[in-house]
């Protein structure tokens, strides 16, 4: 059921199962709910061999009388909020390539507040098409992850991807506490311009830079 949601672009998806159990409500609501209609368009239709039929009636009426007897149902009610971003569900995601960006935080540094912000929405925008193997055309800044398909396994793709580009310390669950694209990019920025985090990148990529450069 969350798939044919997710397939039609809805999110927020919520599913909740109701369980009756005839040891509580008793027998009646069970036998009052069987709807004998479908058993004759059944046998009509050839579907249901009527001997057979007969068959499950007996030992069903058997099984009524048996004092140890239980009968257990279970309804299945999902619901979800519908969303106007389209993301290709049929298809299976491509692999995200594992390359590092070439990041020169000599040049970042120069940037503007509002260059570094697009620098970082270009690169995460291209990443999310990717794993989601959607049009990047259609995603947009306060998009919230979850609501544009994310889960568990692309949580995972994207937050070792932008671990392994900016040696940041994201968990994939972080991309599944409705954040959003643009949280993403304060998050980054924040990190990038701690002074211990900044000294952790450097390090571990000393060989794009010289000792003692800053």
């Amino acid at each position: 059921m969350p798939y044919l949601y997710k397939k039609n672009n809805f999110a927020n998806i919520q599913l909740d199962i109701i369980c009756a159990h005839s040891q509580i409500t008793g027998d009646d609501l069970f036998l009052k709910s069987e709807n004998v209609n479908i058993s004759k368009m059944l046998i009509k239709e050839g579907y249901l061999d009527k001997n057979k039929f007969n068959d499950l009636s007996a030992k069903w009426a058997k099984l009524l009388h048996d004092e140890s007897h239980m009968f257990l149902r279970q309804l299945f009610i999902g619901c979800g909020e519908k969303i106007d971003i389209e993301i290709n569900l049929t298809n299976k995601p491509k692999k995200v390539k594992n390359i590092k960006i070439n990041f020169d935080f000599q040049e970042f540094k120069k940037y503007d507040q509002e260059t570094k912000i697009k620098y970082l929405t270009e690169y995460l925008f291209e990443k999310i098409s990717i794993i989601l193997n959607t049009d990047i055309n259609i995603i947009k800044p306060e998009n919230i992850l979850i609501n544009i398909g994310f889960e568990s396994i692309s949580s995972v793709e994207l937050c070792n991807q932008i671990n392994s580009d900016f040696s940041t310390n994201f968990e994939p669950y972080d991309f599944l506490e409705n954040i959003s694209i643009n949280q993403i990019i304060d998050k980054i920025l924040i990190f990038l311009t701690n002074s211990k985090n900044l000294h952790n990148y450097l390090s571990e990529n000393k060989d794009e830079y010289e000792e003692g450069e800053l």
